[in-house]
């Protein structure tokens, strides 16, 4: 039975802790119904180790790889201080800041010797797509080829629109033996890390969803050979003689998963050995994921995967990504706009005729895509009232199955919205169709969704909000994450005028 928290321990938590913070924080303290004070007095500074207030908790970040090195220097392990030091690493390198490597090689090589399960396995790195040693192992669908492209219109800016070129990745599959998933569907086969898609390569500074369980080797630049640490489980959960890996690191993601992951199917259609195999995919997939999977795989049996464990594959076949749309800030928004037409039909064709919208049905709907989750539109509800009165209909796609959502966009004249994951729709879009992506003002230069309404033959502008931060430039290069895909406002007076515009193109 612990005992009563001392009178100075009561006074330092009456002092540090946010109660509003503490109680959103730790929902076990809350569910208990727990004081907070009385919680951090006696529990606040064991292990694992908890933040008082949102201001502490930055203290800790920043001061992660001080208390991860004392405590090492001390003889004491504490795999909370690692995690702190961890998710410091991942908010740098999301904002493209370079890391100072000594301090971070130092309690890395320290803890592989003390614990090394705390940091993950040393593996030497691998890239199925261009080391030869698996260059027997590919089988090449389409090769690699140029890609043209015009940067989006900026509606009432009276500015042409640049001209771009851009390599558009090959198609493939690599069949392996012997491989483990693990993580966010990352690929291991004996000693070494198999990177599938470019843009999780471990020279990028950061990459979504690969970054909780891979960190690279600080010095990876100049020694000959590059290592990555992997949190890899020793055991597996399940073991599989034969699959498809379908998904990849960015999980359940509707973007990715229909963009990136699900267009792998056309490759998949294209070797016959591969049909009917299992299709290995995340366990946490959204129900219009699912029901998308079994319209262009129908009774396909899947595979899932849960976030962090390990699943054994005897032979392990892996179709390449369409795309190369790295989370690296150094990398330009224009240099992501590449997309492969075939694949796109391959994935329109196949739910269009499944969905098999009526002939004659009007295309003349004027669709408002409103967000009511995640990143917004700062002055959201005014906006979404200008929309409104400009007789547009507000809808949630969040709210929507999958075929609802294919039907809306296919039935629409018009569609306007924050630029996100419901437009990856615009590969189901009417021809004609006329399509305005409210965008951030740093992320004017983003082409990507604008190469899909170009493959489905619509009409593509671009109306950037504002940003107290936003100067004139900043959106030729690229800004840290945070900024790109933070909040913003926009002008009702533009919106409005561009609206004029906008619905009699």
């Amino acid at each position: 039975m612990s005992q009563s928290p001392k009178p100075m321990k009561i006074w330092l938590a009456r002092a540090l802790v946010d109660r509003q913070f503490y109680l959103s924080r730790y929902q076990d303290v809350a569910l208990a119904g727990v004081d907070p004070v009385a919680h951090f007095a006696e529990h606040g500074f064991r292990t694992p180790m908890r933040s008082p207030s949102q201001r502490f908790e930055k203290l800790l970040l920043a001061g992660s790889g001080l208390l991860v090195t004392v405590a090492l220097l001390f003889g004491v392990v504490r795999s909370d201080f690692l995690d702190l030091l961890r998710e410091q690493i991942i908010i740098l390198q999301g904002r493209g800041r370079r890391l100072r490597p000594f301090l971070y090689l130092f309690v890395f090589r320290l803890y592989a010797t003390l614990q090394a399960s705390e940091v993950g396995q040393p593996m030497k790195i691998a890239r199925i797509y261009a080391d030869a040693p698996y260059a027997g192992a590919r089988r090449i669908i389409a090769p690699e080829g140029d890609f043209a492209f015009t940067d989006p219109e900026v509606i009432l800016s009276g500015k042409p629109a640049r001209n771009r070129q851009v390599k558009r990745p090959s198609l493939w599959c690599a069949t392996l033996e012997q491989a483990q998933l693990f993580g966010s569907l990352q690929i291991a086969v004996d000693d070494a890390f198999l990177v599938s898609e470019p843009a999780a390569d471990p020279r990028l500074s950061f990459v979504a969803g690969q970054h909780e369980f891979v960190t690279a080797h600080p010095l990876n630049r100049i020694r000959s050979t590059e290592t990555i640490f992997a949190r890899r489980p020793t055991t597996a959960e399940a073991a599989v003689p034969e699959a498809v890996l379908l998904g990849g690191r960015c999980g359940v993601n509707y973007f990715h998963f229909l963009v990136e992951y699900v267009t792998k199917g056309y490759i998949v259609e294209q070797i016959a050995e591969l049909d009917g195999l299992p299709l290995i995919v995340p366990d946490d997939l959204y129900p219009q994921e699912l029901e998308l999977l079994e319209i262009v795989f129908p009774g396909r049996a899947l595979v899932r995967h849960r976030r962090g464990t390990r699943i054994d594959v005897a032979k392990l076949h892996v179709p390449s990504t369409m795309t190369y749309v790295p989370d690296c800030p150094k990398t330009p928004f224009w240099q992501v706009s590449a997309v492969n037409h075939d694949s796109l039909a391959w994935l329109r064709d196949r739910v269009l005729a499944a969905i098999a919208i009526p002939a004659g049905t009007p295309r003349n709907r004027k669709i408002f895509l409103a967000r009511f989750q995640g990143r917004n539109i700062e002055n959201a509800e005014a906006v979404t009232e200008i929309f409104r009165a400009s007789g547009f209909e507000i809808v949630d796609t969040a709210k929507m199955t999958f075929a609802e959502q294919v039907v809306t966009f296919a039935t629409a004249s018009h569609i306007a919205g924050p630029v996100g994951a419901a437009f990856s729709n615009l590969i189901f879009c009417a021809p004609e169709a006329k399509i305005l992506g409210i965008v951030s003002p740093f992320a004017v230069q983003m082409s990507l969704f604008k190469s899909l309404s170009d493959f489905a033959g619509a009409q593509y502008y671009a109306l950037p909000g504002t940003h107290p931060q936003f100067r004139a430039g900043m959106d030729v290069r690229r800004p840290p994450l945070h900024v790109s895909h933070g909040s913003f406002s926009v002008d009702p007076t533009y919106l409005s005028d561009a609206l004029k515009v906008f619905r009699e193109a």
